[in-house]
């Protein structure tokens, strides 16, 4: 990921919980130790768009298909 590229956290195909921009830093991402186990432990920085709490979350019309992974690069133009 590089600074400026778009972030999407989606909870499975059919909801999306934020949308953001990785940040300009120093280093590529953050390790957090005392995340390991309970989360992602590699983090990066996000300016967050969009943030919804799980029970907010926004149901989308049409699912996410493709996306199963944690990450996917989606080129520009892409449509869905």
């Amino acid at each position: 990921m590089k600074p400026n590229d778009l972030v999407i956290i989606a909870n499975g195909w059919d909801s999306l919980l934020g949308i953001g921009r990785i940040k300009l830093s120093k280093l590529p991402y953050e390790y957090r130790r005392e995340l390991r186990g309970i989360f992602f432990d590699h983090v990066r920085n996000v300016i967050w768009d969009s943030a919804q709490e799980y029970d907010n979350r926004i149901r989308l019309p049409t699912p996410l298909a493709g996306f199963d992974r944690t990450l996917l690069r989606i080129k520009a133009n892409t449509t869905f």
